[in-house]
Order: C-alpha cells, then structure tokens, then sequence
C-alpha cells in the first residue's frame, strides 16, 4: 500500500468536495421528513437514497485520484444531485407548506439540479476548461431540440389564437411541459438545448456581449445570488399588485418593466460597491529605484 503525499491545493480541493458531498445528504433526509415516516414508502426511499449516496461517494474515493483536472470529479459529484433529482421526480418529495400543507412552488429537490449545472459550468469556465467534450453533434441535437421547441410552442400559442391551427403534440406535452414546480424534464432539455445554441451562436468574444445593453445582463449575472433573492420578492411583491389592483395587460407589463429594472439597479449596486471596497493597487516601483 502506497502512501499518497497530497499538496495543500489537493487537500483544499478534497475537503471542499467532502463537504459539498453533506449538501445531498442534507436534502436527502429533509425529503423524507418532509413526505413522512414509519411508512413502508418510507423505508423504501431510505434504501434507494442510502445506495445513491454509498454509490457516489464510492465513485468519489474510487476516481479521486486518478483525474488530476478536475473534470470527472465534479461529475462524481454531480452525480448526487443527479440521484435526488430524479428520486425526486419518482416519489414526489417536496417539503410542505405550514399549516396550509401545501408543496413549494419551487422544489428544492428537483431545481438543485440546475443551479448545480451553472454553477459546474462556470467553475470549468473559470478554470480554462471546457464543460463539455468538444464533440460536434452536442450543439447539432441542441440547435435541433431548441427549433423543435420553438415550432411547437409557437403552435400551441397560435392555437389558442384561432382553433384552425393545431397545437402540435399538446396532449402529449402540455402535462409535462406545465410542471415548473418539479423542473420536468421536458423543461430541462428544453433549458439546456437553448442555453447551448445560444453559446453555439454567441461565443464569448461576441460583438454583441459588448453592447451596453448586454453589459446590463452581464452584470446581472455576476450577482446572481443577489438578483435572484430580490427576484423572488419581487415576484410574490408583483403578484400582490397585480391581483389586488388591477390585473390588466398594462399592469403586467408595467409590473415585470419595473421588476427587470431594480433587479438591474441592485446588479449595478453590487458591482459599484464590490470595486468600491476593492483594495487599491500597490503603486509601481520607480524605474530608477529597479536600475540600482
């Protein structure tokens, strides 16, 4: 047995995956105290998250060592919200609402998922790595995928428009399509086959994303956090008004017009405070003083 001499970078990087790997255990049992217990339901999603976590966190030991640039380790871990997301979507845990017991608009469970893809996404970015292998039929199916939804949404609301037109695969869809709560899957490759036909078509470089109106998008999502809690209060805020007020066409605009702007404001707030306290720059050694 060979003793492996870790650097302090390995260290660092191993205990931070040892503690997001907590992240799933933590949603794991929430969901079952959230769903009930003594159940023999219970017992059995305690057995299928128990085999999830051992397996990801075999995975984890087992790989650890072997990949040095970090990419099949953050698919190990991925591979955690991947089991709660999709136990998630079979058993149909969502926490409950007190005393209303009513589930969360939101799922916890299942939306983990996605947050974890952009965060991934974005740690391989920062890290000179691409998030997915540079194979060419990726952004092929994504481009495909992402017309298909289109031309399918676009039927649907044509139809609601004038009965002639026929809502492409409405029966099929619309039941899967609707459900936001717990991200459905027909939800989340449709996310995803636009996000990378947008990239496909937008590379970084892009003349466009150096447009002052892109700068205000740009922004946004440098304080993401931030943007999306004021969001949230936004949005229960703007449906308040809406229903209270007046819940005309004018109103919803000028409700979603003022929402998109002080989400702005505070994205352009964060970012003038975080240079603000932004330790000043050492000032440079004179010539003169390097020449003796």
């Amino acid at each position: 047995m060979s003793l492996v001499v870790l650097s302090r970078a390995d260290l660092r990087f191993r205990v931070v995956v040892a503690a997001l790997q907590l992240h799933p255990v933590g949603l794991c049992v929430l969901a079952v105290l959230t769903h009930g217990q003594g159940t023999a339901r219970t017992k059995v999603q305690w057995g299928w998250i128990v085999f999830s976590l051992v397996l990801a966190t075999a995975m984890l030991f087992a790989f650890g060592d072997a990949v040095v640039d970090g990419l099949a380790v953050r698919g190990i871990y991925d591979s955690d919200r991947v089991s709660v997301y999709l136990l998630t979507l079979h058993f149909g845990w969502v926490p409950k609402t007190y005393p209303a017991d009513e589930g969360w608009f939101f799922n916890p469970f299942a939306w983990q998922f996605l947050f974890i893809v952009g965060a991934t996404a974005g740690t391989a970015q920062s890290a000179a790595q691409p998030p997915l292998p540079h194979w060419p039929w990726i952004p092929r199916a994504a481009i495909a995928v992402a017309v298909a939804v289109v031309v399918i949404k676009l039927s649907w609301l044509a139809h609601d428009l004038w009965d002639g037109i026929p809502a492409l695969f409405h029966d099929q869809l619309e039941e899967a399509a609707g459900d936001k709560s717990n991200l459905s899957p027909v939800r989340l490759i449709s996310f995803f086959a636009l996000a990378l036909t947008i990239v496909h078509f937008m590379p970084r470089d892009s003349a466009i994303l150096r447009h002052p109106l892109s700068r205000l998008v740009i922004v946004c999502g440098q304080h993401s956090l931030h943007v999306f809690c004021l969001g949230i209060l936004l949005s229960v805020l703007g449906r308040f008004i809406v229903n209270s007020v007046y819940s005309g066409v004018l109103m919803q605009v000028a409700v979603n017009i003022a929402g998109v702007a002080l989400m702005i404001a505070l994205a352009q707030l964060m970012s003038w405070y975080k240079k603000k306290s932004r330790p000043p720059a050492p000032a440079p050694v004179a010539q003169a003083s390097l020449a003796r």
